[in-house]
């Protein structure tokens, strides 16, 4: 029997599914990440990876040199060099021959989606540590726009340092009063805001964005004003990006586009983000339905792979659907670690938002 692995490393987490070829998933692999450096830059991540392989092929019993093959989903993967560096770097590193790379926001859609539509155009937003959005065409073209994204609109880290500065005008006088303050020093269990100042500019709090967004949605369910501009601001910005990205690809605009959304973000947003994205959608017109992706990239990954196997393809995917319910591939998000992964595990039900 064959196996092939499925990975998606983020800037939050690395999560992996090793899989044979009758569509089993075997084993699983979730561990959180520190990545400071978005792309293929960052040094770490072929470590982390190779570590996610190693961990399958021990827990499901089965030679990683012999691993039929990989799909590999890589944030900062935007160009076809990047996806050829990355893809020969696991090759060597896994002694493995068929490796396929992709950016993480197409293997989110593909997740997403399950199986791709005979027509209309599908897109997702996936919002994590970082965002991006991913739309293939109605004639099966696919396109993000990586690194076209502003910084500040970076999922868990744009809407952290929105957060941070709120808390920072606040205690200034500068801005708004917002319960965000409070709450971010209950976080991280300290008295007062000079207090948090002093432990952040002193190192001894790392100063990680991506920490700071969990209260935002919390402080914004409590009707805190700063916390639903923000969501706000945020959501149309992050709407005109669907936009553009529609308009990169001459989606057809008179068609009803299917937006779903992946990440973190959408597992600790308690419906404010999703709701804003929705609103905004209306206000600028566009024909969006939007909802949940079914399943986390790293499905999506194995998707990907199981799309090119031969042989009866529908029993593939179903056990690979039966089996995947015992496997959790979504880690917590928790203040402390600054991982961006929500509360819930891999679910199997579309919940519309509109």
């Amino acid at each position: 029997m064959d196996y092939f692995i499925a990975i998606d490393h983020g800037g939050s987490k690395t999560a992996a599914l090793a899989i044979a070829d009758d569509g089993r998933v075997i084993s699983s692999y979730i561990q959180a990440n520190q990545v400071r450096s978005i792309g293929v830059s960052e040094t770490k991540w072929i470590g982390d990876i190779f570590n996610a392989a190693v961990h399958l092929a021990r827990s499901g019993g089965f030679d990683l040199n012999k691993s039929a093959g990989v799909c590999l989903s890589l944030n900062g993967i935007n160009s076809p060099a990047d996806a050829n560096r990355a893809r020969n770097e696991i090759a060597n590193a896994l002694s493995v021959q068929d490796v396929d790379v992709v950016n993480d926001s197409v293997a989110a859609l593909r997740g997403g989606v399950v199986s791709w539509p005979r027509k209309g155009n599908v897109a997702v937003l996936s919002a994590g540590s970082g965002m991006n959005c991913c739309l293939r065409t109605c004639v099966g073209e696919i396109r993000n726009l990586g690194w076209r994204i502003n910084n500040n609109d970076q999922g868990g880290y744009g809407l952290g340092r929105r957060v941070w500065n709120a808390v920072v005008d606040d205690y200034n006088g500068l801005g708004e009063k917002t319960l965000l303050r409070g709450m971010l020093l209950s976080a991280f269990e300290l008295n007062s805001t000079e207090e948090l100042l002093n432990e952040v500019s002193s190192g001894r709090i790392m100063f990680i964005p991506e920490r700071y967004a969990i209260v935002l949605f919390d402080a914004a369910a409590k009707g805190d004003v700063v916390a639903k501009r923000i969501i706000d601001e945020v959501a149309f910005r992050w709407v005109r990006y669907i936009e553009i990205l529609s308009l990169d690809a001459k989606a057809n605009a008179n068609e009803q586009l299917r937006l779903f959304l992946s990440g973190g973000i959408f597992n600790i947003d308690n419906g404010f983000m999703a709701k804003a994205l929705r609103e905004h959608s209306l206000k600028r017109g566009l024909k969006v339905s939007i909802r949940r992706a079914m399943f986390e990239p790293v499905v999506g990954a194995a998707f990907l792979f199981i799309d090119k196997m031969r042989g009866d393809k529908r029993k593939i995917v179903e056990n690979f659907l039966a089996s995947i319910r015992q496997h959790d591939v979504s880690p917590s998000y928790h203040v402390a670690q600054g991982s961006c992964g929500g509360q819930q595990a891999l679910g199997f039900e579309v919940n519309d938002i509109e």
